[in-house]
């Protein structure tokens, strides 16, 4: 028995990937309505986002892709490129081609914004409260030693068997605030 060829296994083409869209659409529920989200039932990805095989025209190799960038490149036939295709109903599994848009980081964060969500962690400008419980590259106490100004950095070098030049750099980091944020609000218990 052969094996088919890619063109036969994914005969479709948008942009610059080959799909099968009879295989795509049978795992898209459609049946909400035009206004409503129209769920994915197939393969995801651990992110929540659909997954579905295609290959790339170009080079011919195999490919998995996430189902909302293809069905945004089959709707307009073109690559994205670099651009994110943002869900603007917050729904990873949608597959409605009027809930895709075009954008960026930003207008992600904006959307999830106003829609109310909260980040959690240290990305978008928060602050953690103190230190982890973790080691740190440097040494807990070296670091506060710098922050506090009882250590230059020649004993910074010194302490840690680096060049005065790096010890100089990461110092400078150090107290004014560019790594370690959590240093403002940490208070020392001795």
């Amino acid at each position: 028995m052969r094996k088919k060829s890619i063109e036969k296994t994914f005969p479709d083409r948008a942009a610059d990937v080959g799909y099968n869209a009879a295989y795509l659409y049978e795992k898209i529920d459609s049946s909400a309505g035009v206004n409503a989200c129209w769920t994915y039932h197939g393969a995801q990805h651990r992110q929540g986002y659909g997954m579905i095989g295609g290959y790339r025209l170009a080079t011919g190799k195999k490919i998995m892709q996430t189902v909302h960038r293809l069905l945004w490149k089959i709707q307009n036939n073109s690559d994205p490129g670099k651009q994110d295709i943002i869900h603007t109903c917050g729904n990873m599994t949608c597959c409605n081609p009027a809930h895709l848009m075009l954008g960026n980081a930003k207008m992600i964060a904006d959307i999830r914004t106003a829609r109310g969500h909260t980040y959690s962690g240290m990305p978008y400008g928060w602050k953690a409260a103190g230190p982890r419980n973790q080691t740190y590259r440097h040494g807990l106490n070296n670091i506060l030693d710098v922050y506090h100004n009882r250590i230059d950095y020649f004993e910074f070098a010194r302490r840690l068997n680096m060049p005065p030049a790096r010890a100089k750099k990461i110092c400078a980091d150090i107290t004014r605030g560019r790594i370690y944020t959590w240093l403002e609000t940490y208070k020392e218990t001795q």
